[in-house]
């Protein structure tokens, strides 16, 4: 037993040496502890609320990740016993990992978590937005190709770790608090907030080399195609199944991100823009214009611009685009650093907005200057017959005798 918390331990993590054990707890506390001498190495106190979670960098044996509901996390060094980097999440931090090489790391916290750099200073490269409740654990499968998360919301992503990107989604029947993953990725464990252990395996076919499969599979089809039903048989027709469009099967998943990203290529947007729109109409109607709009490179970020400057000015489209610019303008707006390589496109998309309100002011006032023509037409016809009224009854007074 190692005493030293005087509050609740909420993580541990061995160290690359193997010798030497991290412990992070309520106190506001980590401790580095010599596990072969029983005895406390290190007290870090750099934290100002309890500190959650704990990552070890792979690659270095003296370098350590903590992350604390005081909304940071930090970056220690054991050589000098002092904090080398702080990172500001946003929200209280849940969990934290390290990629192998130990020069990105994650922190989750929020409905969000974040990717930074620590060989640029704590960077952040990316936000990953697609949880819709409290992120609370994450970890790597696949070595680190594929990157999961587990939330409130009773889901469970998985990244691609080369493009974090969502490849796959599970769903569980409580909130998920903690996951892991086996070194042959055949099984995955889910811990959930109602006591109950979650435990999925992969089904693989180990019987079955890749050629038997082919064979079986060649043999159906010669099989089906060869077979004639007797003249006495009830044929049933196989009625094919319908193709769902890419962004109508990603908004079925309930991926709006990728719905908006399928709509904004360019055979769609370009040759379909009313599509584009709808779409958008939807995220707006399913309130996700917000998230499916956020997280965003430079290079997406240009392409939404380009569609919003061209397609603007159509009056069909102009109450649902001015949406998505105010969404996006307060999403990036905490982000300048994402618009600074697509500044000159906003300003074209300003350009043609003011050109926009300007041809709107020069038609109010030309329409101002027809009502004033049409107003004075109605009343010179109103005041035509009393004219020739009154001229008509001045030739009859003249006709009478004096």
């Amino acid at each position: 037993m190692l005493r030293g918390h005087w509050s609740a331990v909420h993580a541990a993590d061995f160290l690359t040496d193997g010798y030497r054990v991290i412990s992070c707890s309520n106190d506001q506390t980590s401790i580095l502890w010599d596990i072969a001498e029983g005895q406390k190495i290190l007290t870090l106190k750099e934290h100002k609320d309890s500190v959650r979670s704990c990552a070890v960098n792979p690659s270095a044996k003296d370098i350590l990740l903590t992350g604390s509901y005081d909304q940071t996390a930090k970056l220690f060094d054991l050589r000098t016993q002092a904090c080398v980097q702080t990172v500001h999440h946003g929200a209280p931090i849940e969990d934290v990992l390290m990629f192998n090489t130990g020069t990105v790391f994650f922190t989750a916290g929020g409905n969000y978590v974040r990717v930074w750099d620590s060989l640029a200073g704590g960077k952040l490269l990316m936000e990953l937005t697609n949880h819709h409740k409290t992120v609370t654990c994450l970890t790597f499968a696949q070595g680190s190709k594929r990157l999961l998360t587990g939330g409130l919301d009773r889901h469970v992503k998985i990244y691609d770790s080369s493009t974090y990107q969502v490849v796959h989604s599970l769903d569980f029947p409580a909130p998920v608090l903690s996951m892991g993953c086996s070194k042959d990725n055949k099984t995955f464990a889910v811990g959930m907030a109602d006591g109950m252990l979650s435990v999925r395996r992969r089904k693989i076919d180990a019987h079955l080399s890749k050629q038997e499969k082919r064979r079986k599979a060649f043999q159906f089809k010669i099989q089906k195609h060869s077979f004639k039903p007797s003249k006495d048989a009830h044929v049933i027709q196989h009625q094919r199944k319908e193709h769902l469009a890419k962004y109508d099967s990603y908004l079925k998943s309930f991926q709006h991100a990728k719905a908006l990203d399928a709509v904004l290529e360019s055979k769609v947007c370009l040759k379909h823009p009313e599509v584009t729109v709808s779409v958008m109409e939807e995220l707006i109607r399913r309130d996700v214009i917000k998230p499916a709009v956020a997280g965003r490179d430079e290079k997406s970020i240009d392409t939404l611009l380009r569609f919003l400057s061209r397609h603007i000015t159509n009056s069909q489209y102009t109450r649902t685009l001015v949406d998505v610019v105010n969404v996006l303008l307060d999403v990036y707006t905490e982000h300048p650093d994402r618009l600074s390589s697509v500044y000159s496109r906003l300003i074209a998309l300003s350009n043609v907005i003011n050109n926009e309100l300007k041809y709107e002011e020069q038609l109010m006032q030309l329409l101002g200057t027809m009502d004033t023509i049409l107003c004075m037409s109605n009343s010179t016809q109103d005041l035509a017959p009393t004219l020739i009224k009154s001229s008509e009854s001045g030739e009859s007074h003249s006709a009478l005798p004096g």
